[in-house]
Parts: structure tokens; C-alpha cells; sequence
């Protein structure tokens, strides 16, 4: 037998206590753990995620559970997409030793990204899905997730790529031409 809370139990319950601080406090510790976590890339993890966070607000959107679970999701679905990237040029700058920094980060880039885009696509295509026959009820979960999966991809391609631009890098004077690296 299968338990639901409906509206009428639910309106039953007692107010949960502290709902104001239920919400932005967990969303506060998930950013901050994954910007104190990684160093090299620190701004980039939360930036999807608090793009959609700025999409909810300024345009004035509903926001509930199902939104912050959809800001979670984005949040790891960006961190995964970065992580092949920075990984594709970690063994890229280990293979060859003698490239540029930037020729490997543009190396890298174009070596995954049809991996990149496919997936984006595919999850895409899902959440169009959900958007048009899901109803009501899942469709603020679904643009959090639209919106957030386009701006993840963006940035895990375009943003997190070119800032490693500016990060130094040890042995980068015995690449090619290091001065290219535009330096911190």
C-alpha cells in the first residue's frame, strides 16, 4: 500500500519551524563546500547553479523543493562536465609536454566536446519532455533544470576552459611559448 500526503493531511501538520532558514542554508553550504573543495577551478562549480538562482528571482518564479533539488542537480551536472574537461587537459598536458598551455586547453575542448554536447542534448531532450507532459507540478523543476543544463554546458566548455588561462601552472616555462599564458 502506498503512503501519500495529500493536501488535506498536509494542511494538518504544524509549520515546520525555521522554514526560512531551511532552504538558503543548505544551498549556502553546497556552494561554499564546493568553492573551498577544488582550488584551481574555485568560481566555477556554483556559477550554473546560481545563475538559476538569479533566473527564479528576477523573474519572479516559483521556488520550492523540487526547484532546490534542481539547482542541486545542476550544480553536480555542471561540476561532472568541468571535471572531463580539466581531466581531458590534465592527460593532455601530460602527453605532451612540449604544446602550450593554450593549444592543450584548445586541444581538450574540441576533443570533448561532442561528448559534452550530446549529453547536453540528450538530458535536454528529456527535459523538454518533462516540461510539455509533466503538468504543473514539474515544470518549475524542469526550467531550473532547461535553463541550468544550458548554462552548464556554456560553462564548462567557454568559462571554466579559458580560466585556466590565468591560473599558473608549475613547469610552464619549459612549454613552448608560456608567454601566451596571460599571466595572473
Amino acid at each position: 500500500m502506498k503512503v501519500v500526503v495529500g493536501s488535506v493531511l498536509s494542511a494538518k501538520l504544524p509549520p515546520a519551524p525555521n522554514t526560512i532558514v531551511q532552504v538558503p542554508v543548505p544551498t549556502v553550504g553546497v556552494f561554499a563546500v564546493k568553492t573551498v573543495e577544488v582550488t584551481p577551478q574555485r568560481f566555477v562549480w556554483s556559477a550554473p547553479a546560481l545563475a538559476v538562482v538569479g533566473l527564479f528571482s528576477l523573474f519572479w518564479m516559483h521556488f520550492d523543493l523540487g526547484t532546490l533539488a534542481a539547482i542541486l542537480l545542476v550544480a553536480g551536472y555542471s561540476t561532472n562536465d568541468t571535471v572531463i574537461v580539466f581531466d581531458r587537459i590534465r592527460e593532455n598536458r601530460r602527453k605532451f609536454k612540449k604544446m602550450s598551455i593554450k593549444d592543450i586547453i584548445n586541444l581538450s575542448v574540441n576533443q570533448t566536446l561532442t561528448r559534452t554536447i550530446n549529453t547536453s542534448l540528450t538530458t535536454l531532450l528529456s527535459l523538454i519532455a518533462l516540461w510539455i507532459f509533466g503538468g504543473e507540478v514539474i515544470r518549475d523543476f524542469a526550467n531550473a533544470m532547461i535553463f541550468g543544463i544550458l548554462i552548464g554546458t556554456y560553462s564548462s566548455i567557454f568559462v571554466a576552459s579559458s580560466a585556466l588561462l590565468y591560473l599558473p601552472f608549475s613547469h610552464d616555462d619549459k612549454r613552448e611559448d608560456s608567454s601566451d599564458a596571460v599571466k595572473a
